[in-house]
């Protein structure tokens, strides 16, 4: 059971758009659905667009950076459309480019970008499936194991979380503060 008590929306009427951007196995998918079940009794309207998930319904699973931002933009405007009917969106994906974090903040409404981040060895272990091709030389375009498709820093990001210092709960938790805090629950 959480401990923190939400309190009802204060100051905005349009939905929010919440997207989790970091490396592979840093635990955005965990934290959006976490987070989902957390606030969904606050809500009506919320649903989250996995990126793994949602590669699958498109059947698009090229990972170049050509096919990143063509899904990147199918996300948004995906994200956009389910805004315009109410939803409150939680939306998680690598999203290496800061070009494209940048389009998500100017085309999403209420957008708060939470950058999640843990040490290599840490995600070498969650995602030991996916890494272990990419330090074979499997995957060609992973990343954030090399230079040519590196993830590209940032300061825009609204919350940054270190997962390895955080448990699911207290990361939760910290998202919910900074939530309650600039008025969206």
């Amino acid at each position: 059971m959480n401990n923190f008590k939400l309190k009802k929306r204060k100051f905005l009427k349009e939905p929010f758009s919440i997207w989790f951007t970091g490396l592979s196995s840093t635990g955005k998918t965990t934290l959006s659905y976490n987070l989902k079940k957390a606030i969904k009794n606050k809500f009506k309207k919320i649903i989250v667009i996995d990126g793994d998930r949602f590669r699958s319904k498109i059947k698009n699973k090229k990972y170049d950076n050509k096919n990143r931002q063509k899904v990147s933009k199918m996300k948004r405007n995906f994200a956009k459309q389910l805004q315009k009917r109410g939803y409150n969106v939680i939306i998680s994906g690598i999203t290496p480019k800061s070009s494209t974090r940048n389009h998500n903040r100017k085309n999403l409404k209420n957008y708060i970008e939470i950058l999640l981040e843990c040490p290599l060895y840490l995600r070498i272990k969650r995602g030991k499936k996916n890494y272990q091709k990419a330090i074979n030389n499997k995957s060609k375009h992973f990343v954030g194991l090399s230079k040519k498709n590196r993830y590209e820093d940032t300061k825009s990001y609204d919350l940054k979380l270190n997962t390895k210092k955080l448990s699911i709960k207290q990361s939760t938790n910290n998202i919910i503060n900074h939530l309650g805090a600039n008025g969206y629950i």
